[in-house]
């Protein structure tokens, strides 16, 4: 089973990164112990960006320049995370990274669209950039789901919106291998299941998965809750739902 945890894809969404890092970090002995071949590593790519490791990214690996993770294709299971996916986004407080994408419409997906920088003068929150993957944080993102053979990937968001409101929910994109594993979870954690987050999401990440036959997870908090609520609210309910994943291969 390989398992990629990812966090902090917009700026805005800190809590989603605050959750993540202490998780890891909680639970990072729990996981040695269930899983058979443990491989547990905590990146950061905020070096690649000028920037310092974040608040939300202690004990990270920090990722150098052409270097990610080299991938140990005897390992049966692993577990990556990713806190901060958009560290320039983090730092400004911003949805988009630092060329003013939106890091979740530039998967490299075949429903990806073009779309123009400004709608009628205003800065567009969507902006999915000038093709697809074009920024280095998606780059890094699908070369480490490539490079190892990723079957899962979860990834926290809060349902902070700019036009497109939604709930707070785990929304699920596959095509049906961890289906029962996320309707489990979101009973566990008291959140509404969907496989529709009910609106057009071309180029991102759940979109991506359904092409390259791994499952994607969108967990998103509510944004109104603080950083210490959510992770208060839901790290036993990850933590048991993660442990029957690798206990059972779901």
């Amino acid at each position: 089973m390989k398992l990629l945890l990812l966090a902090g894809t917009h700026g805005v969404e800190k809590q989603s990164s605050y959750f993540l890092d202490c998780f890891f970090d909680d639970y990072k002995e729990h996981f040695t112990a269930f899983t058979n071949t443990p491989l547990l590593e905590k990146l950061s790519i905020s070096k690649l960006f000028g920037l310092e490791a974040s608040d939300y990214e202690h004990n990270c690996k920090s990722i150098e320049k052409n270097q990610i993770l080299e991938s140990n294709q005897e390992a049966t299971d692993e577990i990556i995370a990713i806190p901060v996916l958009n560290p320039t986004g983090l730092k400004n407080l911003s949805r988009t990274n630092s060329n003013k994408v939106d890091l979740n419409r530039n998967m490299p997906s075949k429903n990806w669209e073009y779309g123009k920088l400004k709608v009628d003068g205003e800065a567009n929150p969507y902006y999915p950039g000038e093709f697809p993957k074009s920024e280095l944080e998606t780059q890094i993102l699908t070369q480490i789901i490539e490079d190892h053979t990723i079957d899962l990937v979860v990834s926290f968001h809060t349902n902070h919106f700019v036009k497109n409101k939604n709930d707070a929910q785990i929304n699920y994109d596959g095509k049906g291998k961890h289906k029962t594993w996320a309707e489990n979870l979101a009973k566990l954690s008291n959140l509404p299941f969907t496989e529709d987050i009910g609106y057009p999401t071309p180029g991102s990440l759940g979109s991506y998965a359904k092409e390259q036959n791994f499952d994607c997870i969108t967990v998103e908090f509510e944004d109104s809750d603080s950083e210490e609520q959510i992770y208060e609210s839901y790290k036993n309910s990850f933590f048991e739902s993660i442990k029957k994943l690798f206990e059972k291969d779901a």
